[in-house]
Formats: C-alpha cells, structure tokens, sequence
C-alpha cells in the first residue's frame, strides 16, 4: 500500500492515502481528519515522503484515521457542551 507524509503543511504534519484519499493533519492546535479531492496529489509538497507500506502498517494509518474522526467529534462535544455552563471571567490578582 502508498502512503504519503508530509512533515509541514497548513495543517500540520500530514499523512495521506491515496486509495482511501483520507488524510489526518496533526498539529499543536489538534488533530483533524479530511478527504481529499479527486485530483488531489501530494506531490505538490517539496518535502512530502512517498512510501510502500506493509498491510499492517496501513490498518494502523487507518487507525489513525479513525482516532480522528473520534478526537473531532469529541471536542466538538465537549465545546457544545460547555456553552452550557456559566463561565464568569476571571480575574487573577497580582502582588
């Protein structure tokens, strides 16, 4: 199987499938998980890694993947559920 890994685009470290056309963008503001245009090639990148991975190695990326679609969904709970709750400003006091 081909995977793609790009070390900095404008969503972070990147990892792309081709067959799937899934890609998981993982950067210090989170990880996030999109498919990718038909035309879509990631050649385009300088830096990018073209690499033929083993079957196991690809259930991982799906893994990934997955983890996610899971880690979005999640946050997007938690900030929903956290318009909910009164959240006064707070104020530190300073010596």
């Amino acid at each position: 199987m081909k995977v793609f890994y790009i070390p900095k685009t404008c969503l972070g470290e990147f990892f792309y499938d081709p067959a799937s056309q899934r890609g998981v963008g993982i950067s210090e503001g989170g990880i996030l998980q999109v498919t990718m245009s038909q035309g879509y090639d990631p050649r385009i990148h300088r830096d990018y890694r073209e690499c033929e991975v083993p079957e196991d190695i690809f259930d991982i990326f799906s893994r990934l993947s997955d983890s996610a679609s899971k880690y979005t969904a999640a946050k997007r709970d938690v900030t929903e559920a956290l318009r909910h709750f009164p959240r006064p400003e707070t104020h530190c006091l300073s010596d």
